[in-house]
């Protein structure tokens, strides 16, 4: 991305303000059409005494910068006199008619030959206003309220006498005056006919001039709620075109003169902001203003409105987001705040983190997912401005959201799409998505400078705060640490062995994620641990992993990291690509690991069955896995020598999960572990429990359906098992012969 120019310069764009724009900023031809209108006001003053002319254009377009430029070109040529009238300023129908004749009379030459003329301008007004108020009149006739009111009472004090001699006043002075009322589309309906009918009816006196500004559509709009004109949108047109004898369209911005606005503001804040830009964000950013963008930035103040609040707020988040899509979701909040509230609203849908989501991902079969595209479709309406923004919205969303675009195409869950877009800090990421609807990185979530930190602190062996809050977040939020942290270690860095006991640390206050649809915070922790001990030399890996077993949780917290390795040197892939490489230290760890099972197995064989615990049956699970021969060998000897019968053996192991987002969810029974009816010898179990399984009530025709944890069930589940096990083992009976 090309940086041009430098932060301060003169042509630098005002990003902040609503302000009209210099001859160094205008960028747009607007001063050749201000000198036009200019040479335009002489020809009309020629052909008629007295014109209304309309400068038409919509909110934003520029017509102040214009009328900015038109004044400093009559100023130049010292032939008109400028008065402005804002009427939007005033407060109410009464102020505001007071104000029109008062900027009129005071835009007049202050000179002894122009009294009398700013005196009749006062009784005009003054013949116009209520009785009532005739005393705040009276300065602009330069009369005291008596004098004032016993003329208006006993003299020629008709508004047409009155008018004419103003008419006179004004004619023999031969002074052009050109009263500009600008932003008229900001009044209410009653304000904005009463500006029109002082203009028509009363305001237009000779040598005096108007040029209104306005957006069309929304005068007419307003007409239309006023008895004048009624809800006909052919009256209100009818009605402008008889009062605005000369009309001036502003022209729409064309490709260039957009795409030169645009330009301008993203060089000036990348030069205030020091980006540097990868060639990815220029590929992101051209695509995102060609395809999303530039069509909505239509009008000056649309770019200045965007891109300022992109440049206010930006530093606040800078090393926490994606500038591209920072721009992105800041144009969705100025352009589109319904579809930015819709996804705020439906953040876990966007992030695919809602309960539907998560159990789809998980279901072994998938759910006909035609209709996710329409309902994203219905959110995106019910949101967005126009009918019309629809598909580029919709458009704009997909190219954020990676589970949007799934769904938008029938797809499943887009996790390799989310790793990309975590890496570079996107939107669509569950760690970062908070950052683009908060002013700075809200207070539960974690910045990446705190991660930076904390490696920093751990490479020097000394605490801090940073350090404290990565303790915290392993407990908390393991899955998003541990992601961040993987992303910013190096390979032989200080900081791997000081973090990886911090893991271990807290590695006992981890939830396993048992009975849930997740893998729980100590699986993220295994991963983390794992894809740490790859970045150390073989030797340390076997001492902290000695070290680890030499407690319970340590052991827990080995054992599954061990297993993370792949069990050949190197496996392929069906897809033709290289697994990961077995690593070096993988037999000597594991080694480490069974050698230590095998320790602690044989502490707990006087252990009862009954307090053999949920927590017991994981590690021997890991144990079976590691090294089958001994830890079957151990559980047979547990049955051989007497301390634990066989039935209690099987219905302990019976495996159970509760249903996900139920509070206090009872423990629903699952199924017998393959591995203790094979670790015990099958044959060995069907013979040795063959009478109670003659007598062992027959499950439902329609198989077991995750029945409640009691005594019975779990002989159920146990007697269903062992039956199935029996069919597999019956000989199958001949074919017949071809």
């Amino acid at each position: 991305m090309a940086i041009t120019g430098a932060a301060g310069a003169p042509s630098d764009p005002r990003l902040l303000g609503d302000d009209p724009v210099d001859a160094a900023g205008d960028l747009l031809d607007r001063r050749g059409m201000a000198e036009h209108i200019g040479k335009l006001l002489t020809r009309v003053r020629r052909e008629s005494d007295s014109s209304v002319l309309g400068l038409v254009g919509p909110w934003g377009s520029g017509k102040s910068s214009i009328l900015r430029m038109l004044e400093e070109h009559l100023a130049e040529r010292h032939e008109w006199i400028v008065a402005h009238f804002t009427p939007w300023a005033y407060s109410d129908a009464e102020s505001l008619q007071r104000g029109f004749f008062a900027e009129l009379r005071a835009a007049l030459p202050k000179g002894r030959q122009w009294k009398q003329t700013r005196q009749t301008i006062g009784k005009v007004a003054a013949a116009v206003a209520p009785l009532a108020s005739i005393g705040e009149y009276a300065g602009l006739s330069g009369e005291a309220p008596a004098n004032l009111l016993r003329d208006l009472i006993t003299g020629d004090t008709s508004v047409s006498a009155t008018h004419q001699r103003a008419q006179q006043a004004l004619k023999d002075q031969d002074q052009p005056i050109l009263v500009i009322l600008d932003d008229l589309d900001r009044l209410e309906a009653p304000e904005l006919l009463l500006v029109l009918k002082l203009v028509r009816m009363i305001g237009r006196l000779t040598n005096v001039y108007y040029l209104l500004s306005y957006d069309e559509q929304t005068l007419i709009d307003l007409l239309m709620h006023t008895s004048l004109v009624g809800k006909s949108p052919e009256r209100a047109q009818n009605y402008l075109e008889k009062l605005v004898q000369v009309r001036l369209d502003l022209p729409s911005l064309r490709p260039y003169q957009r795409s030169a606005l645009v330009h301008r503001a993203i060089n000036h804040i990348s030069s205030r902001r020091s980006l540097i830009w990868s060639e990815d964000q220029e590929a992101r950013y051209k695509k995102l203003m060609d395809d999303y963008l530039l069509e909505r930035l239509d009008s000056p103040r649309t770019i200045n409105r965007v891109f300022g609040q992109t440049d206010a707020f930006y530093e606040l988040v800078h090393d926490e987001v994606d500038f591209v899509d920072y721009l992105a979701v800041t144009w969705l909040r100025t352009e589109e705040p319904g579809v930015h509230r819709m996804v705020q609203r439906y953040r876990a849908e966007v992030l695919g983190e809602s309960d539907e989501q998560l159990q789809r991902s998980f279901s072994p079969r998938q759910k006909d997912l035609s209709g996710l595209a329409t309902r994203w479709r219905t959110r995106v309406q019910d949101g967005a401005t126009q009918d019309r923004h629809v598909d580029t919205v919709l458009g704009l969303l997909a190219h954020l959201f990676p589970v949007v675009r799934a769904e938008m195409r029938s797809q499943g869950h887009p996790s390799y799409d989310l790793d990309l877009v975590g890496a570079r800090r996107g939107v669509g990421h569950p760690d970062y998505f908070d950052n683009y609807f908060s002013y700075g990185v809200p207070t539960e979530g974690l910045a990446d400078k705190v991660v930076m930190d904390a490696i920093n602190a751990l490479a020097a062996g000394a605490s801090s705060p940073a350090v404290d809050r990565i303790a915290i977040e392993l407990r908390q939020h393991t899955g998003r640490v541990a992601w961040k942290l993987k992303r910013r270690l190096g390979q032989s860095d200080r900081a791997i062995l000081p973090l990886l006991r911090l893991v271990a640390e807290q590695y006992p206050r981890l939830d396993d994620g048992r009975g849930t649809l997740s893998f729980g915070q100590t699986a993220e922790a295994n991963s983390l641990s794992y894809h740490l001990l790859l970045q150390l030399p073989p030797a340390d890996v076997v001492a902290f992993v000695g070290d680890c077993c030499r407690t319970p949780s340590g052991l827990d917290h080995m054992s599954e990291v061990v297993r993370f390795a792949p069990k050949n040197p190197a496996e392929e892939a069906g897809n033709g690509l290289r697994r990961e490489t077995r690593p070096p230290w993988a037999d000597e760890a594991t080694r480490v690991v069974t050698d230590a099972l095998r320790e602690h197995h044989a502490h707990l064989r006087d252990m009862p069955l009954s307090t053999f615990s949920l927590n017991h049956l994981p590690r021997w699970w890991t144990w079976w896995q590691l090294d089958t021969q001994n830890a079957s060998q151990w559980l047979r000897a547990q049955v051989d020598d007497g301390r634990w019968d066989l039935l209690a053996v099987l219905k302990h192991w019976v495996s159970g999960a509760r249903i996900m987002g139920v509070s206090n969810a009872q423990l629903r029974l699952s199924e017998l572990s393959d591995a203790v009816v094979e670790a015990i010898g099958v044959e060995r179990v069907l013979r040795d429990l063959g009478s109670w399984l003659a007598l062992a009530p027959a499950a439902p025709a329609g198989g077991l359906d995750h029945p409640e944890d009691t005594e019975a069930n779990r002989e159920l589940v146990v007697a269903h098992s062992l039956r199935q096990w029996a069919t597999r083992l019956q000989p199958r009976s001949p074919g017949p012969e071809s």
